[in-house]
């Protein structure tokens, strides 16, 4: 799946878990964990040492890696609750990473090390290939679009404040319309975008 895919989907889970939890940091933590396993392994695996691993789905797309963060997170929440449960929204971004990128079809890479060293294969101009096929993909310019549209929302005071503010009460009656139309139509985009690549 493609970089800002990965983060329309962060973002929303994001906002779900802020919903639930009414904590806003939430947010950002579930965007941030949705994009860290290739803004790790990309670089480590085909730029510094491609003749080692040879591929961008390396260490961050390990079920072992998820697991760390997760157990952190729980550690972490014991004595510092607040700080914890935002290592918990990386941890969840992290596995929703992992599962739209279809990490069980290639097993050795995403239960490593239990079935050996990772396996897959790149090109020497996988960044350029990279940057042209995202480019030129209509659903990764409906994705950022999206994106923009949920930053404006933050971004603005009015639908900001009133956002964090919907997080304190109850929050299904007082949602604003504009915000549920906008996740259910990036849902919707996603669902899409995964019938379209899977």
């Amino acid at each position: 799946m493609y970089f800002f895919a990965h983060l329309l989907a962060g973002i929303l889970l994001g906002i779900l878990l802020a919903v639930l939890a009414r904590d806003s940091r939430l947010i950002p933590a579930c965007a941030l964990g949705s994009i860290l396993p290739d803004l790790v392994d990309k670089p480590v695996g085909l730029l510094l040492f491609p003749e080692i691993f040879g591929t961008g789905r390396i260490f961050f797309h390990a079920l072992l890696i998820f697991g760390l963060i997760l157990f952190s997170g729980i550690l972490i929440s014991t004595k510092y609750p607040r700080t914890g449960i935002l290592v918990l929204a990386v941890a969840a971004g992290v596995i929703t990473h992992q599962i739209l990128d279809a990490m069980w079809l290639t097993p050795s890479n995403w239960y490593w090390p239990a079935l050996g060293p990772f396996k897959g294969h790149s090109r020497p101009d996988f960044f350029i290939d990279a940057f042209w096929r995202t480019v030129k993909n209509p659903t990764e310019w409906l994705a950022g679009i999206a994106i923009l549209a949920f930053l404006v929302i933050a971004a603005v005071p009015r639908y900001g404040k009133r956002f964090r503010s919907e997080l304190k009460g109850p929050w299904v009656r007082k949602l604003s319309l504009p915000l549920i139309l906008l996740m259910s139509a990036s849902a919707v985009l996603l669902v899409a975008i995964g019938i379209y690549y899977g």
